[in-house]
């Protein structure tokens, strides 16, 4: 297939990658995964076993190796936005899994469109950011309980909210809890505590301004004194 097809794209939540996957190591990253493929199937290597398939999800800081010879899609999304939320729910601590058949169908047609040239690059972001978006507006697969929902309302008002400081008073009576309640139900759910979050959104939110900027002049528009107080905190939450 064509090597001009490979394209990458990168958003504060979410980024995408199309190309081939021969030579890959062993690795994890704090993002889930999605990948994709219309052709072949994937080979997936973890730690417990060896699959193949045409869709999976991979869970976070899951150590994987995925080839593909073929054309494919990985999509990486921040586990700590409502649709990374909207993920961990739906598919649990499961390390590997396969993805849900219209998800799948869905991702694969517009694979396989814009490898055929029927898309442009730009379109096709757009289309499999739509995909996403509605899935993110659907009902859970699970059933979603009051502690989850009170979250997952948090998540999506501190995206919404993410250029300013929202204090521990505001978002806990946003859900309707104790201060001390939301920050144990925080801290359980999305595994950082409620200051901390605030600090990792701020970095989410800042990346894109890395394809303009220079990482020093993204770390003084959002608030840091100078590049190493921007670099650590992001590279010990990826690590």
């Amino acid at each position: 297939m064509d090597n001009t097809l490979k394209n990458f794209y990168l958003e504060k939540n979410f980024g995408l990658f199309v190309g081939t996957l021969i030579n890959n190591r062993p690795h994890s990253h704090y993002a889930f995964q999605v990948s994709v493929n219309f052709v072949d199937p994937l080979i997936l290597t973890t730690n417990r076993e060896k699959i193949a398939g045409a869709a999976f999800f991979i869970n976070s800081k899951v150590t994987h190796k995925l080839e593909s010879p073929d054309f494919h899609l990985t999509i990486l999304i921040n586990p700590l936005c409502s649709l990374g939320h909207k993920l961990r729910l739906t598919f649990g601590n499961t390390d590997v899994t396969a993805l849900p058949e219209d998800l799948s169908h869905e991702l694969k047609t517009l694979l396989e469109s814009y490898c055929s040239r029927h898309l442009q690059f730009k379109d096709f972001i757009k289309k499999v950011t739509g995909v996403f978006q509605d899935f993110n507006g659907t009902p859970l697969y699970k059933s979603l309980n009051k502690e989850d929902s009170r979250i997952l309302n948090a998540l999506t008002y501190l995206d919404s909210n993410f250029d300013r400081v929202v204090s521990l008073n505001e978002i806990a009576a946003l859900c309707s809890i104790s201060e001390t309640r939301f920050l144990h139900l925080f801290k359980e759910t999305t595994s950082l505590n409620f200051r901390r979050f605030q600090l990792w959104n701020r970095l989410i939110n800042s990346i894109p301004h890395l394809k303009e900027l220079t990482i020093t002049e993204t770390a003084h528009m959002y608030g840091f004194t100078d590049s190493s107080h921007y670099c650590r905190p992001l590279q010990r939450r990826l690590d």
